[in-house]
């Protein structure tokens, strides 16, 4: 049993990196070395930081990651890093605020040069390696701080009370449960809030809390067990991730 346990844990582990084996780029380990190499090879390093999970990460690596222009510079000027988020948990909290994917580029000596959330397109980022191989230099970020502005009231004035009880209603996909979205998940403030509503009396938030939970059912693996991210397609047959 350990031994099936520690194969699922493994090729789980390694499905990020599927695509490896037929990808126009040569992907390296995130280690000392790799930025020995830069050093000696006077390159920088493009860390590219995903997870198994994430959808806009595989889109990436199907598009950008194939994109000519993109894997030359990428060959010529960089070495290139794939680290899975899972494998390792240091690097993800580092770079949380910043994925997924996560792009951070560095130079030789392990200085961040600039950090990248999400999808990155072609041609962005066809700019942005040409932008670093003319000028790596750290980006100039805006440390400033804008001051705190306090509420003169902790209670919601009627007009925004009124909004956000309006906006709760309007949102909601009367048919198929959720939030009226392209991709459907348990928002856990709108099923907390109805919860509250029902406990209350509140017939319409009853039911439209028995909708959401009834049809988020559909995201629990029958499997494996846990419960996927969301559904995509509009309904919630099409889980993801």
């Amino acid at each position: 049993m350990k031994a099936i346990i520690l194969a699922v844990l493994f090729s789980s582990a390694s499905l990020s990196y599927a695509g490896a084996a037929t990808s126009p780029i040569t992907w390296r380990n995130w280690a000392d070395a790799q930025f020995e190499m830069a050093r000696v090879e006077q390159k920088l390093i493009l860390l590219d930081l995903e997870a198994v999970w994430c959808h806009w990460c595989h889109v990436m690596d199907q598009t950008t990651y194939r994109d000519s222009a993109v894997t030359e510079l990428l060959r010529q000027h960089f070495i290139t890093v794939k680290v899975d988020h899972d494998a390792r948990p240091d690097l993800a909290e580092r770079y949380r605020d910043y994925g997924w994917p996560a792009t951070i580029i560095f130079d030789s000596q392990g200085r961040e040069l600039v950090k990248r959330a999400g999808y990155i397109e072609p041609v962005a980022m066809q700019a942005l390696l040409r932008k670093l191989i003319e000028n790596p230099v750290p980006e100039e970020v805006d440390l400033t701080i804008a001051p705190k502005q306090y509420a003169s009231n902790p209670l919601l004035d009627d007009n925004t009370r009124r909004e956000l009880q309006h906006r709760f209603i309007t949102t909601h996909d009367q048919e198929l449960g959720g939030l009226d979205h392209g991709q459907k998940f348990l928002d856990r403030d709108t099923a907390e809030y109805a919860l509250l509503l029902a406990l209350r009396g509140d017939q319409q938030a009853e039911k439209m809390a028995r909708k959401d939970l009834t049809a988020a059912l559909a995201l629990i693996d029958p499997v494996w067990g846990g419960v996927y991210q969301y559904s995509t397609h509009g309904d919630w047959q099409h889980a993801h991730y």
